[in-house]
């Protein structure tokens, strides 16, 4: 159980002392509404849990509502189709490669292997496909999928994920914004989480 306090911890003075109340709860609670939150929110969602998504800006998104979302991974229908060869050793290979063999050989395998099961998942929630595979400026190879939701191209991941997560809004799902930009100001942080795993609870301050 994640609990978040969005008034009494203005007030913390030490980093041991815990509000006196709680104004939300949650099962799970994700910083950040980016890529990686909003996929989170989905699937903890979906799992059953109830989900509480902080973000520091007015408008949801992150870092990731500026890129254009393109998605590399083998994708043997299409590609050859296109006349693009390709296998996951390759992909491998030029990952590693690419980031001067620094990446841990493991993730990076992790990665490439289940690249293209992320893809379909986001055509699950509704991400197409806009135009060929394309090796876009700065790859390795043809492997790029650009994406594409009710016809834009900017934000369009964002925009899909989102949309999925308002749909689950009703059920237990909520997204706080515009609370936090308030707090950093004036505190240099969000203010408190304490967080219960396997019946021990653990506090948290920033």
């Amino acid at each position: 159980m994640t609990r978040l306090d969005q008034k009494e911890a203005m007030g913390l003075e030490g980093p041991n002392e815990i509000p006196s109340q709680w104004h939300r709860e949650a099962d799970v609670l994700i910083v950040g509404s980016g890529y990686s939150g909003l996929a989170a929110a989905i699937e903890a969602y979906d799992a059953g849990a109830s989900v509480l998504i902080l973000e520091k800006m007015p408008v949801h998104g992150g870092n990731s509502i500026i890129s254009i979302g393109a998605y590399n991974c083998v994708d043997p229908e299409r590609q050859k189709a296109q006349g693009i060869e390709d296998f996951i050793e390759l992909h491998y290979e030029q990952t590693l490669s690419g980031g001067d063999y620094r990446a841990d050989p493991e993730k990076v395998r992790f990665l490439v292997e289940n690249a293209l099961e992320g893809w379909k998942w986001l055509e699950e929630k509704g991400i197409e496909l806009d135009g060929p595979i394309l090796e876009v400026y700065g790859s390795l190879w043809p492997r790029a999928h650009l994406p594409k939701y009710k016809g834009k191209k900017r934000g369009a991941i964002v925009g899909g994920l989102y949309d999925r997560v308002k749909a689950r809004r009703k059920d237990g799902t909520s997204v706080q914004k515009k609370l936090f930009p308030w707090l950093t100001k004036r505190r240099g942080g969000i203010g408190a989480a304490e967080k219960e795993v396997y019946g021990n609870s653990e506090n948290n301050q920033n």
